[in-house]
């Protein structure tokens, strides 16, 4: 018996294999923002005595997800994900230690909610499928005298729901080039990625502080394309003045973004 109905199964896989890389290409734009307008913010500073420790920017943390949860919104209908499940937590972090100072930019994704949505997308394509084809197979079925269960499973198989299923990617395949992308795209930003948590991150400057002066010398900056995109001309040898009271790092230009201490 010919199976008629792999042609518009194909394409259907096919058209659904394109969703996963339109939503593969819609997380990498959302990297390259996040890298951007956190590079934006961390200029704050510099636009903007011993304060040894790490320092964070929770308005800023805030800010930065919410960006990355907009821009999700737009262009994942049909593979659907709650963005404020998927788009983890974003910022800045300022680490000093020995009168040196790293700047990192870092953000995280939720995994689990992506694959949860990639296995949801493959049910729907398979329930989508079979109502389409409904009255086509229910015909197929007749002209054999069989059932529609029946010319299913003669036609894919007994197992036929898995059998159509397994056209597309399977889950650990769809993380593994999730994956891949990821620390891809890290590496081309100078950055790290972590396929256990999700999190990515990477150094936006390093610079030597003056406890004397209040102010830290900038001696390094990340040149890779995401970070520079922001505009910002943070160069070598450029001057941050900041003000240190208790747990609280403010910085001459940027003090709506006040940093606090991280225990």
């Amino acid at each position: 018996m010919e199976r008629q109905q792999l042609d518009p199964l194909t394409e259907m896989v096919e058209n659904k294999k394109k969703k996963r890389k339109s939503v593969l290409k819609i997380v990498l734009g959302i990297i390259g923002s996040l890298l951007a307008v956190i590079a934006i913010a961390g200029f704050f500073i510099y636009q903007n005595g011993n304060i040894t420790g790490k320092w964070e920017n929770p308005s800023l943390a805030a800010e930065l997800r919410q960006i990355g949860i907009h821009q999700f919104q737009s262009g994942v209908d049909e593979f659907q994900i709650n963005p404020e499940e998927f788009v983890g937590k974003s910022g800045l972090v300022l680490e000093i230690k020995d009168n040196k100072a790293v700047a990192t930019l870092y953000a995280s994704f939720n995994k689990e909610s992506l694959l949860d949505s990639y296995n949801q997308m493959i049910e729907n394509a398979y329930n989508e499928f079979l109502r389409e084809t409904e009255q086509e197979t229910e015909q197929e079925a007749e002209q054999y005298g069989l059932s529609k269960e029946a010319f299913l499973k003669q036609s894919f198989g007994d197992n036929y729901e898995a059998q159509m299923k397994a056209l597309f990617p399977t889950p650990e395949q769809f993380e593994r080039e999730f994956d891949d992308m990821m620390a891809k795209q890290m590496a081309d930003n100078h950055g790290q990625y972590d396929r256990v948590s999700g999190k990515f991150s990477a150094v936006y400057f390093e610079g030597e502080v003056s406890p004397f002066t209040h102010s830290i010398t900038v001696t390094k900056i990340n040149s890779s394309s995401d970070v520079t995109s922001s505009g910002i001309d943070l160069k070598p040898g450029d001057v941050m003045i900041y003000h240190h009271s208790g747990d609280t790092l403010t910085f001459i230009g940027g003090e709506q973004y006040p940093f606090k201490i991280k225990n």
